[in-house]
């Protein structure tokens, strides 16, 4: 991973690989009178950094409708729950935290066939690795830009992939260990299980 500051404002991550849970996905508009423009964005959840989420990277009807109740909306806030108690199953060490932690991001993907195989078969709740994804990070206000670009690869997740698996269990540490104020930095209530 090479890191290369811009300027005094901006740091950019080149070729870095990402475990996340997609949140959203949306269409980019098609209004960029040079007609080059990003196939659509994901909004996603690595259960990493502290609230406020980025912004949505285009305030569009279908982005503020899903995240009108809360982001991660209730439909991922669910899988990861639902993933939690599979793994509870076989690891009574595990126990499901009352709050998904950490803040959610924008994924600018630029690629048609990156976005067929999303908007075909990677449903909200689901686990992507991202890898060789570039991320630009605005110093004053820690807003990230995660580029997935035509030397980017998807690999959608199984719910209990040992970098799925790793990732929900050090969430769970550090909740736990009280690392996130709940009432703070709270992403959304899991339901009780």
């Amino acid at each position: 991973m090479a890191t290369i500051n811009d300027d005094d404002n901006e740091q950019f991550l080149k070729d870095r690989d990402i475990t996340v849970m997609v949140t959203g996905k949306y269409p980019y508009p098609d209004n960029n009178p040079s007609g080059i423009s990003p196939q659509g964005f994901l909004r996603v959840w690595d259960g990493t950094g502290y609230t406020p989420s980025d912004p949505c990277l285009v305030p569009t009807i279908d982005a503020q409708l899903g995240t009108a109740y809360g982001d991660p909306p209730p439909t991922a806030v669910a899988k990861a729950a639902e993933i939690l108690q599979q793994m509870q199953e076989t690891d009574h060490n595990i126990t499901i935290p009352p709050i998904l932690c950490g803040r959610v991001a924008n994924v600018l993907v630029w690629e048609s066939s990156q976005w067929e195989l999303i908007t075909q078969h990677v449903p909200v709740g689901s686990f992507l690795r991202i890898r060789n994804v570039d991320i630009r990070i605005t110093q004053n206000t820690q807003f990230r830009s995660i580029i997935a670009h035509n030397k980017s690869w998807l690999t959608p997740l199984p719910d209990l992939n040992f970098e799925v698996r790793a990732l929900l269990e050090e969430h769970n540490r550090r909740v736990l260990k009280e690392e996130y104020n709940h009432t703070r930095f709270g992403s959304g209530l899991l339901p009780n299980m």
